[in-house]
């Protein structure tokens, strides 16, 4: 069996030289090898040799572009929290301006119903509680000031029929950062 594969393969090339795959392993030098497997299209001859230039920087572009499109995710991501930042603020600054309706109409429920003594105490922009109210508000919303006309108003008007109930207007404006038109939340009620 020996004698039938050397003499297969042209020849005794020496002990167990049926068990090498091609004759050119051994002998000869780097470039014969390549040479001997790109004429029998070895697919491993490839791994030896650059890669033509049409193909050089197609990974960087495919990195590139990778890094764009998740580039664009966080920026999208990064809106959505501002958004949200913003909705909560203004959230935020309406509960306020509740609170503060709240507290003065509340100061109107405990003190004399009659609409002149509400009006005197209580009256946008002469008002004592008023004035005071007003340094509140000015403290706690953003924005509040006489000149941009975000000042609060307090409106009383008496019952035509009835002299013990008022209907009470209170409305409180404010001015969140950035923005260039001013929000309002307007109370209303009937003290009796």
């Amino acid at each position: 069996r020996e004698h039938s594969l050397s003499a297969y393969r042209g020849g005794d090339d020496g002990p167990d030289s049926y068990v090498r795959s091609d004759g050119c392993e051994r002998h000869g030098s780097p470039q014969m090898l390549m040479e001997y497997r790109a004429m029998n299209n070895d697919p491993g001859f490839s791994r030896g040799v650059p890669l033509p230039k049409a193909q050089g920087g197609v990974m960087l572009l495919e990195a590139l572009v990778a890094i764009l499109i998740f580039s664009f995710g966080i920026l999208g991501i990064i809106g959505l929290q501002a958004t949200s930042i913003a909705h909560v603020s203004d959230a935020k600054y309406r509960i306020d301006a509740s609170i503060l309706a709240d507290q003065i109409m509340g100061q109107m429920w405990a003190a004399n119903h009659v609409t002149t003594d509400l009006s005197t105490k209580f009256s946008s922009p002469e008002g004592v509680a008023f004035q005071a109210w007003q340094v509140q508000v000015s403290k706690t919303l953003p924005g509040v000031s006489v000149g941009e006309g975000t000042t609060p108003t307090v409106t009383i008007t008496a019952d035509a029929t009835d002299a013990s109930k008022s209907a009470v207007t209170v409305t409180v404006l404010w001015k969140p950062p950035g923005a260039t038109v001013a929000h309002s939340f307007v109370a209303q009620s009937e003290i009796r």
